[in-house]
This record gives structure tokens, C-alpha cells and sequence, in this order.
């Protein structure tokens, strides 16, 4: 006597023994139910941001959100992420505000390649507003290592 598969979509035996388990009524929804849940989930926010984090040890942390206040109260409070958890306290520094998640999940990444040099000229307004400037000082670095 097999114990079947663990997971009902992978044909697992229901509580008696027979046959593929099955929601129950309650769990089966209308087709138009699903419709308006999923466009309500996959609606943009009005706004997004990017922020930036002093820590407690001095390091930065950069993230983003669609709230900024209420993810800066849940990093200060020890529930926001791994890292500033055990880098208490932590202060905003620095943000940006985007049209689009997406636009702000690129600044994101943008700030994460700079240097902590970079990151601290642009929390104190000389750094650069786009990932170009990281891009020019690289090679630069590279050409200078280059030629000796």
C-alpha cells in the first residue's frame, strides 16, 4: 500500500484512501471571481520609491517601497529587513520618488552598483542622478589600471 503523492495536483489520495482530492465548495470559486482579485493585485501604485539607510555601524542600506513611512517604521522597529535588523538604528538618509515600481526597482539596482563612495556623494546632492556615472568611473578605473 503506496502512501501517494504529497500534493493534490500531483494526484494524491484523499482522507479514505480514494480517488484525487478536490476542493470543497467553499474553496471553488466563479470564473469571474479570479478576474477582478488578480487586476486589483497587478494594479501599479500611484507612487514608488527608492530609499537609502544609514545603519547604525554607519553602513547604507538601499531598498524600495510603495510606503515610505511605513517601511522605514517597520526597518526601525527590527521587521524590516535581515540586514538592518541586526544594524540598528537605522535613519533615511537619502530617496526618490518613481511613476512606476518598475522604474524605481531600477534605480535600485542602479544605487546597488555604486561604491559606498558613490553612495555617500549622492546622499550629500554631487552624485549622479542615473547608473551613467558609475558606468564612466569604471572604465576610467579600468583604463587608469590599464596604463600602469
Amino acid at each position: 500500500m503506496g502512501y501517494g503523492k504529497p500534493w493534490p495536483f500531483l494526484g494524491a489520495k484523499n482522507r479514505k484512501g480514494q480517488g484525487k482530492m478536490e476542493a470543497t465548495r467553499s474553496e471553488k470559486q466563479p470564473k469571474d471571481a479570479g478576474a477582478d482579485t488578480c487586476a486589483a493585485q497587478t494594479a501599479a501604485p500611484d507612487t514608488a520609491y527608492i530609499y537609502i539607510l544609514r545603519c547604525g555601524d554607519g553602513s547604507l542600506y538601499t531598498g524600495w517601497t510603495n510606503d515610505l513611512e511605513k517601511r522605514l517604521q517597520s526597518h526601525q522597529s527590527g521587521r524590516g529587513a535581515k540586514y538592518t535588523k541586526s544594524h540598528r538604528p537605522v535613519t533615511l538618509v537619502y530617496s526618490e520618488a518613481f511613476d512606476t515600481r518598475e522604474a524605481a526597482m531600477r534605480r535600485e539596482w542602479e544605487i546597488k552598483q555604486l561604491t559606498k563612495a558613490q553612495k555617500e556623494a549622492l546622499v550629500h546632492g554631487g552624485g549622479e542622478r542615473s547608473g551613467q556615472g558609475h558606468a564612466a568611473d569604471t572604465a576610467t578605473r579600468k583604463r587608469k589600471e590599464a596604463d600602469g
